[in-house]
């Protein structure tokens, strides 16, 4: 079996990130020394220091702390490098709400790694609670001028939502306009399906192996907070001529969205802070997608 390291991002919701690693330990041809690196994003439940106290005699599984919430990227980036100290041929970065229903989920990873060592990225196919198919993500990336749109409508979005007699009307619009994109998404995830080795892949759960471990110190190129980290990884991964594979016989279960939506009671404060981040997240995006043309990356 490979020596595998499997990363866990971990905020706020601490029963998802326990039955995720549960469901780690339940599969088959899982070797004796594998690791978990275990980071938690600097929850303010103070829920790292439960994980921290509950493994801390388990020697596979390691945990960190980190001293700010560093956002989505930055963050596992940090765990990613922790996870190069132990010479991995797999890294298997994913998210908290994550569970491994196919036991075999590693056999049969093994048996691609093995027949075929020309892919620097595994790309799983992940299923929500919906039974929707979320890999791959999308064919192409984001269009700086969509980008461009999106961050401005964005910042409006935000601004309109500090004006009391209005924002339930611009809440209630934004929610449908959410609804009509993820319907789209939905549909344009089926037609992608048969784009194996050029796309978008979905960051929830992303497998790195081969040149990517041996030239990258990274698992996402972006330092947004949250939002587009796919789109930039996607670039990056074309220019540099990384190969990507969507594989179908890996198969994993997503939760979903549980971490973000315990951050704040408040729907409004809710949406102002997803609203600033993907604003921020597009404009970061645009300057990314600049200096990829002048390869300054």
């Amino acid at each position: 079996m490979f020596n595998v390291i499997f990363v866990i991002l971990h905020y706020q919701n601490i029963d998802d990130t326990i039955n995720c690693i549960n469901s780690i330990k339940k599969l088959q041809g899982l070797d004796s020394n594998y690791k978990i690196i275990l980071v938690d994003n600097k929850s303010p439940n103070n829920t790292g220091k439960e994980l921290e106290k509950k493994y801390i005699n388990d020697s596979n599984i390691e945990t960190v702390l980190l001293e700010k919430n560093y956002g989505f990227s930055k963050a596992n980036n940090i765990a990613f490098k922790k996870a190069k100290e132990y010479n991995p041929e797999i890294v298997l970065v994913l998210n908290n709400d994550i569970i491994f229903e196919d036991n075999n989920f590693l056999l049969n990873l093994s048996k691609i790694c093995k027949n075929s060592k020309k892919y620097d990225i595994i790309c799983p196919d992940i299923i929500n609670l919906k039974d929707e198919h979320q890999n791959p993500m999308k064919e192409k990336e984001m269009n700086i001028g969509k980008a461009y749109k999106n961050m401005l409508y964005e910042f409006l979005f935000y601004l309109l939502m500090n004006v009391y007699g209005i924002r339930n009307i611009v809440a209630n619009r934004r929610k449908k306009r959410e609804e009509k994109w993820f319907e789209n998404y939905y549909k344009e995830t089926l037609k992608n399906k048969i784009c194996l080795d050029n796309f978008i892949p979905f960051g929830a759960f992303i497998i790195y192996t081969n040149q990517w471990i041996k030239n990258e110190e990274r698992a996402f190129v972006s330092d947004t907070f949250m939002y587009m980290e796919e789109d930039m990884l996607g670039i990056y991964i074309k220019q540099k001529k990384y190969r990507m594979l969507y594989s179908e016989g890996l198969k994993v279960r997503h939760l979903e969205g549980r971490s973000t939506q315990n951050t704040n009671e408040n729907q409004y404060k809710v949406l102002k802070f997803k609203s600033i981040n993907k604003a921020k997240a597009l404009y970061k995006y645009i300057m990314f997608c600049k200096k990829m043309k002048k390869g300054k990356m």
